[in-house]
């Protein structure tokens, strides 16, 4: 069963988080005190447990005076013992279709990578030509696809990306 999570499973999200990255319990603390949002926060449940996790940090891409509302995809996470099962895999299928905004992330690996090419996600790097780069930002909201983006030149195009911490 795929929902968005709330204060009661916090624990159990903890749990998929320490034992997927390893990280130390100050940086887990730091980010559940700075961005978990039962907005934000999808899981997946298998036998009354969460076993998959994924949080979306929306953002803003804003290029001159343009801009869209778009969503980082961050901690997607699956217990080892329920690896290989397709949880990750839904629990991105049902953001996409929730979310009517463009999604994005930056894959830690060439592994990772591959996964989210098989889950949609396209490689996109962006580039300026010339002087004159006319960016139609409507063509990406309505796009089916979500972005992957394997690197972003903001200085070169003159795009700029804001996480917004406060949604």
């Amino acid at each position: 069963m795929i929902r968005y999570a709330d204060e009661g499973l916090k624990p159990d999200i903890r749990r998929v988080w320490k034992e997927c990255f390893h990280d130390e319990d100050t940086y887990i603390d730091f980010f559940f005190s700075e961005y978990f949002n039962e907005k934000t926060t999808l899981v997946y449940i298998h036998g009354g447990q969460v076993v998959s996790m994924l949080t979306l940090m929306p953002a803003k891409l804003r290029f001159h005076t343009k801009s869209m509302d778009i969503y980082y995809i961050y901690a997607v996470a699956t217990l080892p013992e329920h690896q290989g099962k397709g949880y990750s895999s839904k629990l991105l299928e049902y953001v996409n279709k929730d979310k009517n905004d463009a999604t994005f992330l930056l894959p830690a690996s060439k592994y990772l990578e591959e996964f989210y090419e098989k889950n949609g996600y396209e490689k996109s790097i962006m580039k300026k030509y010339n002087n004159d780069f006319d960016w139609d930002l409507s063509t990406y909201k309505n796009m089916n696809k979500p972005i992957l983006i394997l690197s972003l030149i903001f200085a070169i195009c003159g795009a700029f990306l804001i996480l917004d911490a406060s949604s």
